[in-house]
């Protein structure tokens, strides 16, 4: 029992997370949102999951349901916002 106990305790269990983060680039900060998948190793495949027009990183994350295919499928997926609403994709207004 006190060896079952033991290996037990030693065992380390990954939980999925949700990791926020920021960088300049061009002079505009950009931020982000991370999930790392609850099998999380380096090496994992990353999936970039854009929102669309007028919407936010956040709301694509609850809405696309991509979290839960991550977990299974064991992928990261990163969900950057845009600068000012805008992707820069080269179409004029």
């Amino acid at each position: 029992m006190c060896i079952v106990l033991l290996f037990l305790l030693c065992v380390s269990t990954t939980q999925a997370s949700v990791e926020y983060g920021n960088f300049v680039f061009d002079g505009n900060e950009r931020d982000y949102m991370v999930f790392n998948p609850e099998n999380f190793e380096a090496g994992l495949p990353l999936v970039l999951n854009l929102h669309g027009y007028t919407c936010i990183a956040q709301n694509q994350m609850d809405w696309s349901g991509m979290n839960l295919v991550a977990d299974t499928a064991t992928f990261i997926v990163a969900y950057p916002n845009t600068v000012a609403e805008k992707w820069n994709s080269g179409i004029v207004e």
